[in-house]
């Protein structure tokens, strides 16, 4: 992203979770970056409040979360597992349910989140935790079990594949395709989750965000659905006269062992 007054910042998008499918950047391309801007200081670690989702939930159900994520830990201990699964019911959403073949594999939001500890880069946020919860507290979320149903099915490891693939191309217009089908699927009314979640947010972060970029050097990080649309990010921003153009950066590895090897200078 380039701002009216020539300033050079990089907007990144985010699916949130893990994916061995995706390409992740390399973490040394933030080391000129002045600034990480984030969507709120919870975000990626689960700090903000949790949603019903799980009250649907059967035991069949619990069956296969605990299979998922049986897999992603270094033993195999029941009375972890355990742990495990009453962390993950506590969260916003059921994103710990993908599949095992992520296991060793970073989400882009810890890759970003890692380099900008280990190079010393002020953070910013375009919102309060608080804010974030005010919002999802107006979301009518499914509480029947349909999403956490669909999540666990092999229909929405290929949605997600399409996303990945999305996100990989840089097809912005694919990926608000392949989140309204994966919403549709589960029951929840995608407009409704958008207008409040994505749309009101974005129009709100458009007050915060132009400073950032007019500065120079900013490193943005966002949910991959904040950015197509003509409310979307990319709009917006073109509208305010900023000059957004896709660009590929280098390519990391997206593994937990980058992290230990990723050298600091």
């Amino acid at each position: 992203m380039t701002a009216p007054n020539g300033q050079k910042n990089i907007l990144m998008a985010s699916m949130h979770v893990a994916d061995r499918h995706l390409r992740q950047p390399d973490r040394r391309v933030l080391r000129q970056a002045r600034v990480v801007v984030t969507e709120h200081s919870g975000f990626g670690d689960g700090t903000v409040s949790a949603t019903p989702w799980h009250k649907g939930l059967e035991p069949a159900d619990i069956a296969t979360l605990r299979e998922h994520l049986s897999c992603k830990l270094p033993i195999r201990d029941d009375t972890l597992v355990d742990n495990v699964i009453r962390l993950h019911l506590a969260q916003p959403t059921p994103v710990a349910a993908d599949g095992c073949d992520s296991v060793g594999y970073e989400s882009r939001d810890m890759i970003i989140q890692l380099a900008q500890q280990r190079y010393g880069i002020t953070p910013s946020y375009l919102e309060t935790d608080r804010e974030v919860v005010a919002q999802e507290k107006r979301v009518p979320w499914d509480t029947s079990g349909c999403g956490i149903h669909f999540t666990l099915s092999n229909a929405a490891a290929i949605l997600r594949a399409d996303l990945v693939d999305a996100l990989n191309d840089g097809d912005y217009a694919k990926v608000d395709r392949t989140a309204r089908k994966y919403f549709a699927a589960t029951g929840m009314d995608y407009g409704t989750f958008y207008n409040v979640m994505v749309g009101e947010r974005n129009a709100a972060w458009m007050q915060t965000l132009p400073p950032l970029l007019d500065a120079g050097g900013a490193f943005v990080l966002v949910g991959a659905s904040h950015l197509p649309g003509r409310d979307g990010l990319i709009a917006l921003l073109r509208q305010r006269g900023y000059t957004v153009q896709l660009v590929q950066l280098p390519a990391g590895t997206g593994t937990t062992a980058e992290a230990a090897r990723c050298p600091s200078s």
